[in-house]
Formats: structure tokens, sequence, C-alpha cells
């Protein structure tokens, strides 16, 4: 609360009445006067009208405090939010479940455990593209040289880890990079490699065909295009729910309320200017 003392000015204007104001001589029991002050004009005229005219007679020490209407709350929808909640929490517990790679062979599970890039980790897939990137790169670890991939080769089989395929990828590794996605009657008919949405995958020059299906690559992808859901969908409900303007104060209710306060306060110094006469009255009975 911000106060400030204010000076009393040297002369009162002609319509004062100091000894109806101030009542007989006594021993004045008050010495301070509050007068709370919220910006607006009606708030401001209650000074030359209510308090110069009593303040002085009164000997009273005159002192302004600002006094500012807090905003409300924005309004906040408690089941948005709680929806939010549960979104991120499941989108938690499945961050949880694709950090495990449950599923992955040993191998590629083992190194990148051990800091190793996974292909599927780096890849941002589209929703309903998982088979195919699946199909396309598998459980591949990536490697930023030949002898880096070389590397990783050599420890699977050292460890007797099994199987393993390393993807040479000095830059930024994009899945399906060289590979089309085509429908499933035209796979055949590709002049490359290429795949299909359902988790075919074939490779003219080389003659090969492999299909892939609920493989733990494939189930993983689509963990991860549900955890990214989730997050999408708990931070639109979070937003939403906060987004919400406050409501905007009735200009009549706050009309309303100044002229009360201002009423108020020349109450309460008429109260003030005549208690001291009561009190005297009071004495002498």
């Amino acid at each position: 609360m911000d106060t400030t003392k204010q000076p009393l000015p040297e002369t009162l204007p002609e319509t004062a009445s100091a000894s109806v104001l101030a009542g007989p001589t006594t021993t004045n029991a008050y010495h301070r006067a509050l007068i709370p002050l919220d910006g607006s004009p009606t708030a401001e005229a209650v000074i030359p009208q209510f308090v110069i005219k009593l303040a002085r007679p009164l000997d009273l020490d005159l002192v302004l405090f600002q006094a500012v209407e807090p905003l409300p709350p924005p309004a906040v929808d408690a089941s948005l939010l709680e929806r939010a909640r549960v979104a991120e929490a499941r989108a938690a517990a499945l961050e949880r479940a694709i950090a495990e790679r449950e599923g992955l062979p040993p191998a590629a599970r083992a190194l990148a455990e051990e800091g190793a890039s996974l292909a599927l980790s780096l890849a941002q897939v589209e929703e309903g593209r998982e088979r195919a990137v699946a199909a396309a790169v598998g459980a591949a670890l990536i490697a930023s040289s030949p002898e880096e991939g070389l590397r990783m080769l050599d420890q699977a089989h050292k460890r007797g880890l099994g199987n393993l395929t390393v993807f040479v990828r000095p830059g930024e590794f994009e899945p399906l990079d060289g590979i089309e996605i085509v429908p499933r009657e035209q796979l055949l008919a590709a002049s490359g490699p290429a795949v299909t949405l359902e988790g075919h995958y074939y490779d003219p020059a080389r003659g090969v065909l492999t299909f892939t299906g609920d493989t733990a690559e494939a189930v993983l992808l689509e963990l991860e295009a549900q955890r990214r859901r989730l997050l999408e969908e708990a931070s639109a409900l979070a937003d939403q729910a906060t987004r919400a303007a406050p409501r905007s104060p009735d200009p009549v209710l706050v009309g309303a309320t100044h002229t009360t306060v201002a009423a108020s306060i020349a109450s309460h110094f008429v109260w003030l200017s005549t208690a001291p006469r009561t009190c005297t009255q009071s004495g002498r009975r």
C-alpha cells in the first residue's frame, strides 16, 4: 500500500465553519485521517468536500493512500485442467515404456542404452507411417562415419549380442530418404527401394522383399506417436482452460460503489467532527 502524507493548505475555503465542525474547545482524541483514493474523480472529490474542512479544525494529519481493486482471477475450467493432467501422465508413462526399448534385438538395445543413436529414436514419424518406417530402418543404429559404424559391429560381435545393422548418416537422419511409399498394388513396379504403409519393403536392385508386422520397432514408433499426440492434447487443454479472460466489471455497479464509498467517508468524518463534542458532554454529566 502506497501512503503519502500531504500538507494541509494554509487557508481554508470560505464555506468552512471551523467552530461548527470542531465543536467546543476540547482535547482532540483523533490525530490522523486516512483517505483512500483509487484514481477516480469521485474519490478525489472527497478531499475538498469532506477532509480539508475537518482535518484542520481538528488538527488531524492527512494521509492519502492508493486503494486499487484487484482484478478477479481468470476463469479456469478445472475439468479441462484435470484432463490435461491425465494426458500428461499418460504421455509420461509412454515415455518410460519407450525408454526401456522392450523387444528390440539385444545388440541394438544394449548399445542404445550405452549411448548409441537408435534410428527409431531420431525419426520424426507422421502418424500412420510407423510400419513403413519400421520396415525401412528396423532396429538399426546411426553412425556418423564408417569407422564408428564398424566399431559398433565389433562390439556386438565381441560381446555376443547377435545381429546388428548400422546406418552411416553424417548429417540429419531421414528414415525414408531415398525410399518411396507406394500402395501395395504398385510395390513391384517400383524402380527403387519402396515401402507400403502396411509394412512391405521391396528393393528391386537387390531383389529383396520383406514384411514388417507388429514388431517391437513398429510398436515403439506407434507409442512415440501416441506420446506426442497426448502432449499436444494436454497443451491444448491447458491453454483452453486458462484462456478465459476475467469478466469486465459492470460500470453501473462500479459507479454505485464509488458513490457508496464517498458517502461512507463523508459520514465517518461527520462522526469524527462530532465525537469530541459528545465525549465532552458525557464527561460533564
